[in-house]
């Protein structure tokens, strides 16, 4: 039931919040969220043991996440130095999904550079799934 003069929770939130929970993302589920707290989550989730036991399958597109979220808000220099470090950090196989580390380099340094290739990606998926806006708390950069 919902709490008293509050919304009925949504379908299996109980069970997603379990699930943050043992990822030890440490995100908000209500209020607003800083681009800081969704950075720190990403890393919080490649350190945590599902992250590690799946970082072969993750790793690159993790990286590649959070150096776009930083490139979509703004912030270039952040963008760039998140790539450098997933390319200093990880190892060739991690890459090899996203057709080799310089192929990955080369399309993450390509979209930092024009992030307006980022915001026509979110357009374009809005329009895809039939929604007037993505919906989410206030994301302060």
């Amino acid at each position: 039931p919902p709490p008293a003069g509050g919304t009925p929770p949504l379908a299996g939130e109980g069970k997603f919040r379990r699930s943050v929970g043992r990822m030890d993302i440490r995100l908000p589920l209500a209020g607003p969220l800083s681009l800081d707290q969704v950075i720190s989550a990403y890393r919080n989730y490649l350190a945590s043991p599902i992250g590690d036991a799946c970082r072969a399958s993750v790793f690159a597109s993790l990286y590649r996440e959070m150096a776009l979220l930083n490139a979509w808000a703004g912030r270039q220099s952040s963008a760039i130095s998140i790539l450098g470090e997933s390319l200093q950090a990880g190892e060739e196989a991690q890459f090899k999904h996203m057709g080799g580390r310089a192929a990955f380099e080369a399309d993450c340094r390509k979209r930092i550079e024009e992030p307006s290739m980022i915001r026509g990606t979110v357009e374009s998926q809005i329009a895809a799934l039939g929604v007037g806006s993505v919906p989410a708390s206030d994301l302060t950069v």
